[in-house]
């Protein structure tokens, strides 16, 4: 009796392992979940990055209305990316009507102007007091301390709406779009100062919001975007504007021996700072990615000057490394240097709540914020090793290869069986993949406890979208 328990279980183990969702399975779970999340979840086909599983609470970076849709990921486009590419796989036109509603909701939040905020309310009457209840009071999420009344570039907000709106065009060709993308392009042109860079906001920025902004993607979201709609549109001022904000990365770079870059740099050129937490100074991670974005530009444009600064930013970042003793967690590399010492700057906070608290900066290793990383991990002989590859290729071999890795840049998705099933499995009745999720306390990250909750992430249902149709239209 015994030998017959364990052979059936054996079997039915066996079993298990060759039995695979049917296609029937996957495409019924995947339309319920579309339906219920557009159905049910969004604010006239836009979305904010979580939600309570009874939908009374929702958060973007912050806690939001239930009027808000948000345009920063993740929200509205990480939403519309996915169906966008699961109608590319599928050719279903339920996907088609899908994505278009999720793009009639970016279109409806686009502003005068041309660009898009962070988020958009469809009930702009409570959006004061929004203000003065959670984003004056979330604090160090200073980009929502008072309302701006513009665009924001900040998170790839602008260029990550205009680049979903011109996917969706071209996809559907349908003249809805068009004019909203015009009009989105037109304003990029517009805000790019006459160096090249562009400001965190537009128009009327103001403080640090008016600098030269390389932070969180700002000056390359918007070359990439330029960049694209030239190929797409073959409209030479896209072209000419992409190009000056790719040399602007030359013009910008401080002298050696300190051959960095700063997030932002004031008008003048000179290394800036930001908010309170982002002292006045050269950044270490930004000159990695700029150096990383001038090997694309050498492979997008063949110009062999956007290879010349990277020598003397790679000596430099070589220069500022941590001592072993100041190393938290083996990091290399301070975020923050200070001109003319070469010193790492940190940032430091106190206190329970912005009545009482303060940041404030000073040479001394820890005590971080903890919010925002004050050191990171930078491979210098990976960067010179880099260097030596890129610049011993030619103009030709270099955008070669640059357009055969943005061919294969798409990330490849698994079609795990078992990870299919799952997901199958863990979608309730409604349509929703309810999980565990938590959200910190935006008046006091540090000390008050983090709210946890049952609910909907659109990051994980971006994500089983996606698993789900690679499944489905696996060779």
């Amino acid at each position: 009796m015994k030998f017959r328990l364990i052979a059936l279980l054996a079997l039915t183990a066996a079993f298990r392992i060759v039995a695979e969702p049917t296609p029937e399975q996957v495409e019924t779970a995947m339309k319920k979940a579309t339906n219920y999340l557009l159905d049910e979840v969004s604010t006239h086909g836009g979305f904010v990055a979580l939600y309570t599983e009874d939908l009374s609470r929702c958060w973007g970076e912050v806690p939001a209305r239930n009027s808000m849709i948000w345009i920063q990921d993740a929200g509205t486009t990480t939403v519309g990316k996915a169906l966008l590419d699961v109608y590319r796989e599928t050719g279903d036109p339920f996907y088609r009507e899908a994505l278009m509603k999720v793009a009639n909701a970016i279109v409806a939040a686009q502003r005068p102007e041309g660009g898009w905020h962070y988020f958009h309310d469809f009930d702009p009457s409570g959006v004061e007091k929004w203000y003065e209840e959670v984003g004056s009071k979330a604090w160090g999420w200073e980009e929502f301390y008072h309302w701006d009344d513009n665009s924001t570039f900040d998170d790839d907000v602008t260029a990550g709406a205009s680049d979903f709106l011109m996917d969706v065009y071209w996809e559907t060709l349908d003249p809805r779009y068009k004019g909203p993308l015009m009009k989105a392009l037109d304003f990029v042109l517009e805000a790019q100062y006459p160096l090249g860079g562009w400001p965190q906001r537009y128009p009327h920025p103001h403080g640090y919001s008016a600098y030269y902004t390389f932070n969180d993607g700002v000056t390359e979201g918007n070359i990439q975007l330029l960049w694209k709609a030239y190929k797409k549109f073959g409209n030479e001022e896209y072209r000419k504007a992409a190009l000056r904000g790719m040399y602007f990365y030359i013009v910008s770079q401080n002298p050696p021996p300190q051959a960095g870059w700063s997030q932002a740099h004031e008008l003048s050129l000179e290394p800036g700072g930001a908010r309170s937490y982002e002292p006045k100074g050269l950044t270490t991670s930004s000159t990695q990615n700029n150096i990383n974005a001038l090997y694309r530009f050498y492979g997008m444009t063949g110009d062999r000057r956007f290879l010349r600064p990277i020598p003397d930013a790679i000596d430099w970042l070589e220069s500022t490394k941590v001592p072993a003793e100041d190393s938290i967690n083996g990091n290399t590399h301070p975020q923050f240097v200070e001109l003319g010492t070469n010193k790492a700057l940190y940032a430091h906070r106190e206190g329970k709540s912005m009545e009482e608290g303060r940041y404030w900066v000073d040479y001394e290793a820890g005590n971080f914020p903890g919010h925002y990383g004050m050191q990171g991990k930078i491979n210098i002989p990976q960067l010179r090793e880099r260097y030596e590859e890129m610049s011993a290729l030619s103009p030709e071999e270099a955008m070669d290869r640059y357009n055969g890795e943005k061919e294969k840049s798409k990330p490849v998705v698994g079609t795990n069986a078992e990870e299919v099933q799952t997901i199958l499995d863990s979608l309730n009745e409604k349509g929703a993949w309810i999980e565990d999720l938590s959200m910190p306390d935006p008046t006091d990250w540090k000390y008050k406890p983090r709210t946890e909750f049952r609910g909907i992430s659109v990051r994980t249902f971006a994500k089983n979208l996606r698993v789900l149709s690679a499944y489905l239209n696996r060779e």
